[in-house]
Formats: structure tokens, sequence, C-alpha cells
């Protein structure tokens, strides 16, 4: 890593799911950038983050909560149910468009993860008040697990989280 004193900065180049291999309470701060909307497994991504965590440490994780095939209807594979995002994925690489997850449900995983102190602030733009409009029934009526979600959890097309350990 150039321009990186290594005694100060750590590179660890491994995947959220296996953050358990490097170690317990290795980290004083971590961070990512439209990472944890990709993984598989965010439960255990998040776990794994807790435990490579050092007591009192922090992180700041941005998630971009958007459908990632079309930044323009940021919400349609809430439409899908679990077989259809289960074929979606093979057609492409996993986790390409993004998982699903909503903010409540984040909110909730960094909690059943053990962090504490966890703030949000919504940093990109909220859903588009027309698109919402036409895509709340369609949501509504299908068999998809989010159909019956609060609109509120609909809205905000990513956060920034800042958790502490």
């Amino acid at each position: 890593m150039n321009g990186f004193d290594p005694f100060c900065i750590a590179h660890h180049q491994v995947s959220m799911e296996n953050f358990s291999s490097i170690g317990s309470e290795v980290f004083d701060i971590t961070c990512s950038q439209a990472v944890l909307e990709h993984v598989g497994d965010p439960e255990r991504a998040l776990d794994n983050l807790y435990l490579a965590t050092r007591p009192g440490g922090m992180g700041v994780h941005v998630i971009d909560f958007r459908d990632h095939r079309n930044f323009a209807a940021p919400l349609e594979f809430l439409l899908l149910d679990e077989q259809g995002f289960a074929a979606a994925l093979e057609r492409k690489d996993p986790y390409w468009f993004g998982n699903p997850l909503r903010i409540g449900a984040w909110l909730q995983l960094w909690r059943n993860a053990g962090f504490r102190a966890i703030e949000h602030v919504f940093d990109v733009p909220t859903v588009d008040e027309t698109y919402l409009r036409e895509f709340l029934p369609r949501l509504r009526r299908c068999p998809s697990r989010y159909r019956n979600i609060p609109e509120e959890d609909l809205q905000p097309l990513g956060a920034q989280f800042v958790v502490r350990r």
C-alpha cells in the first residue's frame, strides 16, 4: 500500500463474511464505502466486524440501499420473492445489484451484532416521490417479504452508520 505506514493502517483483502480470519479485537476503526450492501450474509459480516473491532473501537460504514441495476428505479428488487431474487442472483455475479435490506433491518443487524451508540445519517437522496407513488401499489400486491414494509423505510436510498463497540 503506497503512502501508508503499515504500522498505522492495516490492509486486509478478505470478504466481510470471512473477516473473523483476521482475528479478534484487531481494529480501532473500521470503515467501508458502499460495500455492505453487496455481502451475501449481512448478519455474519456484522458479527465478524464486531469481533474484529477492539472494545471502544468505532466504525463508519456507508450503505447504498438502491437496486444497482437501475438507479432511476431504486426499489425494484423489493418486488422479487425469494425464488425471484435467487434467480436474479444466478444470472449475475452474486449481489452485484445489492441486497434489499432497508434502514430498519440494518439498524437491527448492527444492534444484534453488539454495536452500541449507533448513529445514522442519510447521505444520499431519498426516493423520488413520483416513483414511490407508482411503486407502492405494486409492492403491496406482490408476494415479496417486503410488501408490508413501512413507507418510511423505503424513502432513504442510503445511509452512513457510525457505530461503536
